[in-house]
């Protein structure tokens, strides 16, 4: 079959090809950068949703490991990650990538700078399901196997030309953002985790009251949910160059990805208005994201009024994963598992079900498929192989993450002491409380 033009910045050295023309390059390289530059941004967002999730006794320190995260990401990922992911070597291997190790003989660096910041944002999603009572160890161990195997190897298979999820079929696996890589992987490491290191002491004992550990501050969850939600616009949006008149298909991913993110915030406000008879601030804002992690996959093969429908199903898959969660009292602050892993594998889904004919010939740039959407008669292949891929890289995150997190159960190094918890690890870890001319009342210390 006639080679596609690459789904991400990742593999679009085929634009060179496609574009001989260095004016092309320089505008696409100039729009992947502009994108890297929103993604960062992102962690801003994760930084204010997990601080103010937690109790203001843990705000230092959550904090302080969004920026150990960051760090130590982007530096494995040059040195290993990367390689793995989209290394290019002598033979093609369907299952990782073998070269430009370090990035040596490697010079695309706009598609470096994009890929660093999207292996951060999936190591972000599973540190906030460990949150107040994990040992920076810990965090620092799962990170470097994040950026460097568990994200890397998966993202080869779907993204790299010589993938064997990206050759499965016509046109083989789609994902046109991340809600596989990203957030699937993300949520299912996050799970894992939340499993491993146990609840929070006191958490799961109130039944009258859910056993809720309310965050301390709403406002910067709020305030994180936008940043978050802005960022998310380079995100989805740097999947495509602009070169070649593709702008409209950029248009059209932006759009769809505002109508998922509303769609599926206005399930929650309305579920918890109709059935519990009250309006749940923080569960609209997870609404919120959670429309916006199923519309990613998707994003750019389907039509508008599909990514409404999209957005609220995903809402309504969020609201009973996280119902279920508490019922399996596993203890996730920031409910990344219900939010990325269950509406992620949603999104992927959806693009066997939803995918139109040509809306799959402008995103892959003019690459006519065989198959797509089951509901525009495009027949079941598509959805077969994104059913595939989605279980495949789901089990491949739950593999790793029980294997890494139940080790450091193991050997003592995942989950802070009972003293140290119970006090905060702000004062007992990170040298004073993050705000140390307030007095903090918590119901929740004991």
């Amino acid at each position: 079959r006639q080679p596609k033009k690459p789904q991400t910045a990742g593999t679009r050295h085929m634009t060179h090809l496609v574009h001989d023309c260095s004016r092309y390059v320089d505008l696409d390289d100039g729009w992947y950068l502009s994108s890297s530059f929103g993604v960062f941004y992102m962690q801003s967002g994760f930084a204010l949703i997990e601080a103010g999730s937690v109790r203001a006794k843990n705000t230092k320190n959550i904090l302080f490991k969004n920026i150990i995260i960051l760090s130590i990401s982007v530096l494995f990922y040059w040195i290993l990650g990367f390689a793995f992911s989209f290394g290019e070597s002598s033979s093609d291997n369907p299952f990782i990538g073998t070269g430009n190790f370090l990035l040596i003989g490697y010079k695309d660096y706009a598609s470096f700078c994009f890929h660093s910041m999207i292996v951060a944002i999936a190591t972000t999603i599973a540190s906030g399901s460990l949150a107040e009572r994990t040992q920076l160890f810990a965090y620092v161990t799962y990170t470097i196997f994040m950026c460097t195997i568990i994200n890397p190897i998966p993202t080869h298979w779907i993204w790299h030309q010589s993938g064997w999820l990206h050759n499965l079929g016509n046109p083989g696996f789609i994902d046109s953002s991340g809600g596989s890589v990203v957030h699937m992987i993300g949520g299912s490491v996050g799970l894992t985790g939340a499993i491993c290191v146990g609840a929070r002491t006191g958490r799961f004992q109130d039944k009258s009251e859910h056993d809720e550990f309310p965050g301390h501050s709403f406002p910067l969850i709020t305030l994180g949910v936008f940043i978050m939600w802005y960022g998310w616009y380079s995100l989805n949006g740097g999947a495509i160059g602009l070169s070649g008149g593709r702008a409209q298909v950029l248009a059209r991913m932006v759009l769809n990805t505002t109508l998922g993110a509303t769609s599926s915030g206005c399930v929650l406000l309305l579920c918890y208005r109709v059935y519990l008879k009250f309006f749940n601030a923080r569960a609209t804002v997870n609404g919120l994201i959670a429309g916006l992690v199923s519309i990613s996959a998707p994003c750019g093969v389907i039509e508008p009024y599909a990514s409404v429908i999209i957005g609220v199903i995903g809402g309504f898959v969020y609201l009973i994963g996280s119902w279920a969660l508490k019922k399996a009292k596993i203890d996730d602050p920031v409910d990344a598992a219900p939010i990325h892993l269950l509406c992620g594998f949603w999104g992927v889904i959806s693009v066997g079900l939803f995918a139109t004919d040509h809306n799959l010939y402008d995103f892959l740039d003019c690459f006519e498929a065989k198959s797509y959407g089951l509901f525009y008669g495009g027949g079941v292949q598509l959805l077969g192989v994104q059913l595939l891929g989605a279980f495949v890289i789901g089990l491949w995150g739950l593999l790793w993450g029980g294997v890494i997190f139940f080790t450091l159960k193991m050997i003592g190094v995942l989950r802070v002491g009972h003293e140290t918890e119970l006090a905060g690890l702000d004062n007992t870890k990170r040298g004073g409380p993050a705000y140390p001319d307030f007095m903090i009342v918590n119901n929740h210390d004991t």
